[in-house]
């Protein structure tokens, strides 16, 4: 699931009309059609990685929901990831 990183522009639908930054998606997930993208701008610095579609009308940079401090918490909340989290596990 892990790709080459690159690039692609999103809608940044808290700011300017046709803001948008750049993403690098760096896993995808093509049976669910989403993926894992980093981003310092947005929900960036404090929650530089984020659940995305990779297709489809959404490719957009999504709510603040979707974006995480840590690689990991984005990927254990990904339909990529399927073993049970630790016990008492949070995202933080």
């Amino acid at each position: 699931m892990l790709v080459h990183p690159y690039p692609v522009e999103r809608d940044w639908d808290y700011g300017s009309p046709g803001q948008k930054y750049t993403c690098w998606i760096v896993l995808e997930h093509r049976a669910s059609n989403s993926g894992i993208a980093y981003c310092e701008s947005g929900f960036g610095p404090s929650s530089p990685w984020g659940l995305v579609f990779l297709w489809g009308p959404f490719m957009n940079m999504g709510m603040d929901s979707a974006w995480f401090a840590h690689l990991e918490d984005a990927m254990r909340d990904s339909p990529a990831w399927d073993p049970p989290n630790p016990p008492g596990y949070e995202a933080g």
